[in-house]
Order: structure tokens, then C-alpha cells, then sequence
């Protein structure tokens, strides 16, 4: 609130007006000017001045405020923003207006074009006739000429009987009638015509090896089409008549009710010969099953491979990507088990690993892993401590390993290498079932092998004789050259010691090879298991046989009917002509493709044996 004081007291009787504020500068009375140059313009201006004070006081007075009137800013022309300017006497240039026709004549961007003298070529006229010593284009006109045109089909001339006639033979165009071609008649040129289709005379010379055999011509009247029997499957036992037999033991029955007949390295005694022949004819199959359900999978290729130095199968497949549920595990972390058939030759296997790939227009599915012996090992067997509390064989206590609190697992074991007696207290391990029967079999310089299709091990010795006595073994399998597809050969040099001592639980052995002064000796081999001679023994032939030079012969072929897989271990001759090679299979690789859709081609399974031959 602000009080107001007046100096003198107000007029009665009549309104007042209160003002405030004081003049700004020098009295001025009111005026309006206004300057307007407009060439042939008519301009009207109108002002009005009002001046309004309701007090009796001159009217001189100005008042001052915020927003009163402003002075002109200059006595200047007045320019009005949006006037109208005067006409400049140069070209105006409007950016939207209408153009002035140019003097010169417009050149337009598709206007006629002038003709040209020269002379114009195009690419389909007619053509001129070529004299008779020209060459013919290749697509124009040519000339007609009396004499006969060759046409490609046409009739032969026949080959005197001197000329040996092949399916590629040339022939000699006959000049004929003059005949309508569908580019015009051509000149006539030296041409030849090679002719795949004529009838090719026999040719008397060198035999051409074929893989299907030479067919010998059919004599007249009805032939009947030889038959080989199969062989007859190979038994180590054969039953008396009736089925009846009496069983005698040679020692009391272990803790148990399973009995495991075998016939000792389970295999036929004699020697299983591949014939050789022109010509092997065999139907490959290839085929893969999930074993819980029987579910057939949809299989592009397969490999299945294994050595004498793992203890497992190890394979890898491709199927179609929409093959992916039908691989899911019953049981969560569960792993699912396949059955795989290579000419009937079973194997199964365990899934591991899958990895899936897609690219436009293909989608696949990639599945590894390990054999069934994988329940044995790591991750899906678990570690336990073992120990003998009395004194056990090797054998024993590599059979202790696959039970469960005196119960089987339900995995057999086969022991083929040499056995010897572990006193109490001796035998202290830790690890999966594996691990334990692998420990075992190392130590006497023997491997594990497990079963293809079957919860079976079997330790068999690394070297069942030295190699310098190897002519003493016999063959299990002889492979004729001519059932080899392929074969590749790698030189392997060692040291070549002639000795070794093996130092075990109070025992020193001395292992020399036979006919040798023993003067290159090994790096000694300390086992704790090796207690007994028949041990130490066979972990020196393994020594020293390894330290021998040998080759490492790799020989591809067939899964032949009534021969099927040669396993790891066997005793091969590998024979080519006069010449007989003999080793063992340390490696052995299957695989099979499938073809493709639109293909006609066959199923392709293959075998590749790594053998180790001496000398």
C-alpha cells in the first residue's frame, strides 16, 4: 500500500485526472510528416491528430510513459517494407517467372539426329554373296553351290576290313543331294565326324581288367546260373546230440550266478583266407537305430574308429537337422545309445556331443561320442578306492573292478593276458572301473579292448609273441592284395634295444632278446604290481618290441560278406604274389556313406586296418 500526499487541494465539483511521471525532454508540439517517391504511383495518406485532456491546464503538456509514441527515426525517404520497387532497367531474373525465348536455337536431349554419310553397319543385315575362295561365317548367309553339303547325321562310308573300327572311329562325310539346314547351306569344308554310336568291331588286343568279371558267351538251350553256398559259420562248440552235456570245474565258483563260456581268444583256429578273384561283389548297407525305441534315423555318414592304445570306440555321424527330437534323452542327463550296422556288423555307441550347422539350403546335424564302454569311464562311472585285503590274481581283481558291493555291473571281462599273483595289501587304486582294469593290464604289457555291440572287455597281450618270433604265430586273417583298395606305408625308427630289466614288489628281472649279447639296454621299467616273473616277462617283450624299427602298413578294403571287420589284435598276412608280410592290427577304422537324393550311386562302407609288421 502507498500513501499519496498532494501539494494543494483538489478542484470540487468535478472529476479529476491524476498523472504521473514527468516530462522527458523539451516541449514539442505534435506534427506528422510523411515523404513518398513513387514513380506513377497514387498514394492517399490520411492523419488525424486527437488530443484529449479533461483538466484545465494547456495543452503543451506531454506525458511520459513506457509505450508512448516514438519520433520518426530520420526525416528521410520513408521505405516501406513491401513497396513497390521501381523497374530496373537490366534483365530481371525471377525465379518462378516466365523465360524469354533465347536468340539461339535449344538444343533438346532426344532430338533428331542428322544423317551421317558414312556408311551405317547393323548387326542382322543382309549379307553380300562370298566369293567362291571365302570363308563361311559362322551364322550368316552362305552362297549355294552345286556340290553336296555334309550333314551331321548323315551315312558313313564303310571302314575297309584292314582298320580296327573302336567306338570313337572316324568316318568320312558323304557328299549327297544338296539338303535344306536350318542356318542356310554352308560351304563345303573338310570336315570329320567323330561317331560314338557305330558298332565297334572286337579288338584282339592286351586284356582290360574290369571289375565285374569276363562273362563268357551263353551256349544255346538253358543255362543254369552257378551257386556258391555260403561258408558255414564258424563254431568253437558243437553240441552232442540231444543238447545234453556235462559241465566238470576246475576250480570252486566264484561269488555269482553268471557262467561265461568262451573259446579261448574266441576265434577259429584256423586261419580265416580271403580268396583272391577278379572281382568282389558286395551289397553294402550302412544303417543307424536309436535302441530304446527301434527308431530308424535318417544317416548320411558314419566313422567308427579305434586302437590298441584306447580303451575306447570312438565315432561321429551326419544326419538331417530334423533329425535333432529324435535324439532327445529319455531321461534328463541320460545318454541316449544308437545301433549302428555296417554290413551287418553291429556296433553300439553312446551320444556325446551334438552340433548342429545350417546354411542356405542345407541344414545338418552333427552327433559324436564314445562307445557303450563309456559307462565305465568318466563322467558316467564314478571314482572309487580298491584295495585287496588278501592276496588275489590280477584277473580277480580286474573282475572285482566291474562289480558293485560284490554284485556285477553287468559288464564281462575276458583276460587273455598273462596272470600272476598280487599279494595282500598290494593292490591300493583309485579311479573308475576303466581306470582300474586298464592299471591292471598295462602293467604286464597287455591293452584293453572292449566288445563292439557288447558290455565285454577283454586284456589281451600288446605283443602275443616277440617279433623276431613271429613266424612261429599263425595267421588269423590272410588278405590277398587283390582285395586291397588302397594301401599307404610309414617307416617308424627306434633305437633298437636288445634289453631291459623290470623291477617290481621284491623282484628284479632281466629281459634279453633271444640270440643277442644284450649290450643295449633299456631304460629300466619300475612297476609296484609287477610281482611274479610271467609280469615282468611279457612288460619286457613290450619294451623292447616297441623299441624295434617296424612299418606301420595301412590297408583300405571292403567289409566282404561271410569276413566281415578284422578286429584289433589279429595276426594278418597281407599277401602279394610270392611275397607274404606278416604284422598285427593295431588300428582299425570303419565309415560308410549314404548317396544323395537325386544320386545313383551306391552305398560305400570301407575298412582301414593299421598294421605293425617287423623285419
Amino acid at each position: 500500500m502507498t500513501d499519496l500526499l498532494f501539494r494543494r487541494p483538489a478542484s470540487t465539483g468535478q472529476p479529476a485526472d491524476i498523472v504521473f511521471g514527468q516530462p522527458l525532454g523539451p516541449v514539442q508540439d505534435a506534427a506528422g510528416a510523411l515523404e513518398i517517391t513513387l514513380p506513377a504511383f497514387m498514394a492517399g495518406f490520411e492523419a488525424a491528430l486527437e488530443y484529449d485532456n479533461a483538466v484545465s491546464r494547456s495543452d503543451v503538456i506531454t506525458t511520459g510513459c513506457a509505450w508512448q509514441r516514438a519520433l520518426p527515426a530520420a526525416p528521410a525517404q520513408f521505405a516501406a517494407r513491401h513497396a513497390a520497387a521501381a523497374p530496373l532497367p537490366l534483365l530481371r531474373v525471377a525465379p518462378w517467372g516466365r523465360g524469354e525465348r533465347l536468340a539461339a536455337s535449344p538444343r533438346a536431349v532426344w532430338r533428331q539426329a542428322s544423317p551421317l554419310r558414312a556408311a551405317c553397319f547393323a548387326p542382322w543385315r543382309p549379307a553380300r554373296a562370298l566369293p567362291p575362295t571365302a570363308r563361311a561365317s559362322a551364322w550368316q548367309i552362305g552362297a549355294p553351290t552345286p556340290r553336296g553339303t555334309a550333314a551331321p547325321w548323315q551315312p558313313a562310308v564303310p571302314v575297309p576290313a584292314g582298320i580296327t573300327r573302336s567306338p570313337s572311329r572316324v568316318a568320312v562325310i558323304v557328299r549327297r543331294a544338296p539338303a535344306v539346314i536350318p542356318w542356310g547351306a554352308g560351304l563345303p569344308a573338310l570336315l570329320v565326324v567323330e561317331s560314338s554310336a557305330q558298332s565297334a568291331d572286337p579288338v584282339p588286343a592286351a586284356i582290360v581288367r574290369i571289375p565285374w568279371q569276363w562273362a563268357a558267351r551263353l551256349r544255346p538251350g538253358r543255362t543254369t546260373r552257378p551257386v556258391t553256398p555260403p561258408p558255414e559259420p564258424w563254431r568253437c562248440y558243437t553240441p552232442p546230440p540231444g543238447g545234453e552235456a556235462h559241465l566238470l570245474f576246475d576250480e570252486r565258483l566264484a561269488p555269482g550266478t553268471d557262467i561265461l563260456f568262451s573259446c579261448g581268444a574266441g576265434a577259429p583256429s584256423g586261419a580265416l583266407i580271403i580268396p583272391t578273384l577278379r572281382a568282389y561283389i558286395v551289397l553294402n548297407s550302412a544303417t543307424l537305430t536309436r535302441v530304446s525305441n527301434g527308431l530308424a534315423l535318417p544317416l548320411r555318414d558314419i566313422s567308427i574308429s579305434g586302437d590298441a592304445d584306447s580303451v575306447h570306440w570312438t565315432w561321429s555321424a551326419t544326419l538331417p537337422l530334423r533329425a535333432l527330437p529324435d535324439l532327445e534323452p529319455d531321461v534328463p542327463g541320460q545318454l541316449v545309445e544308437l545301433e549302428a550296422r555296417l554290413n551287418d556288423m553291429p556296433w553300439r555307441l553312446l551320444v556325446e556331443k551334438r552340433s548342429e550347422a545350417e546354411r542356405f539350403g542345407s541344414a545338418s546335424l552333427r552327433i559324436s561320442g564314445r562307445g557303450i564302454a563309456a559307462e565305465l569311464s568318466a563322467p558316467g562311472a564314478s571314482t572309487t578306492p580298491r584295495t585287496n585285503l588278501s592276496a588275489q590274481t590280477a584277473q580277480q581283481l580286474a573282475g572285482d573292478a566291474l562289480t558293485i558291493n560284490g554284485v556285477s555291473n553287468g559288464w564281462t571281462l575276458t583276460w587273455q593276458g598273462a596272470d600272476w599273483l598280487l599279494p595282500a595289501g598290494l593292490w591300493a587304486h583309485t579311479g573308475t572301473p576303466m581306470e582300474a582294469v586298464l592299471r591292471l593290464a598295462t602293467a604286464a604289457g597287455a591293452y584293453v579292448l572292449p566288445a563292439p555291440a557288447a558290455r565285454s572287455l577283454a586284456v589281451l597281450p600288446r605283443y602275443p609273441a616277440a617279433p623276431w618270433e613271429w613266424a612261429s604265430l599263425a595267421p588269423g586273417v590272410v588278405l590277398p592284395a587283390a582285395a586291397t583298395l588302397e594301401r599307404g606305408s610309414d617307416e617308424i625308427v627306434r633305437p633298437g634295444y636288445n634289453a631291459v630289466y623290470v623291477c617290481g614288489e621284491g623282484l628284479t628281472a632281466r629281459v634279453r632278446r633271444a640270440g643277442s649279447a644284450g649290450d643295449r639296454a633299456a631304460q629300466m621299467v619300475v612297476d609296484e604290481l609287477i610281482s611274479h616273473a610271467d609280469a615282468a616277462r611279457q612288460r619286457g617283450i613290450e619294451v623292447l618290441a616297441a623299441a624295434s624299427s617296424h612299418r606301420l602298413e595301412r590297408l583300405e578294403t571292403g567289409i566282404l560278406p561271410g569276413y566281415g571287420v578284422i578286429q584289433i589284435g589279429t595276426v594278418l598276412d597281407w599277401v602279394r604274389g610270392p611275397a607274404t608280410r606278416r604284422g598285427i592290427v593295431r588300428e582299425l577304422s570303419v565309415a560308410a556313406s549314404m548317396p544323395q537324393a537325386a544320386s545313383r550311386d551306391p552305398v560305400k562302407v570301407r575298412q582301414t586296418l593299421g598294421v605293425e609288421i617287423h623285419g
